[in-house]
């Protein structure tokens, strides 16, 4: 996993969004709707990252509660994940800060969005 800083995207972009920051998804960004997104490599999920060998099927999920996401890793997760500095193994959760980088697997994602926040 790599440590990489927040980076602000230009131009238009969806109020909660979820940028993917390395691996052969980067770059693609996925618009957060509603109070539940899924991740993974199934075409089933929110954020599909079809190519990301160290990503599960059903890997994670983000859950909206009020102002802040919540990061589930599934049970079935083979690797685990991190948010900031907190390591989570399957079954484990985190409180995700906007704008943010988070990982699983191999893959870092950027959490952006939020009130007050311009992209």
């Amino acid at each position: 996993m790599t440590n990489q800083q927040p980076k602000r995207r230009s131009g238009n972009t969806p109020a909660d969004y979820v940028e993917v920051l390395s691996g052969p998804e980067d770059g693609k960004v996925f618009e957060l709707r509603g109070d539940l997104a899924t991740i993974g490599r199934e075409a089933d999920n929110d954020i599909c990252v079809p190519l990301e060998l160290s990503i599960s099927r059903h890997h994670a999920r983000l859950v909206k509660d009020d102002d802040h996401y919540r990061l589930e890793v599934l049970n079935d997760a083979r690797n685990g994940g991190r948010a900031g500095a907190q390591s989570l193994d399957p079954g484990q959760t985190a409180i995700l800060q906007r704008p943010g980088v988070f990982e699983l697997g191999n893959v870092s994602f950027l959490l952006g969005g939020g009130a007050g926040w311009q992209g």
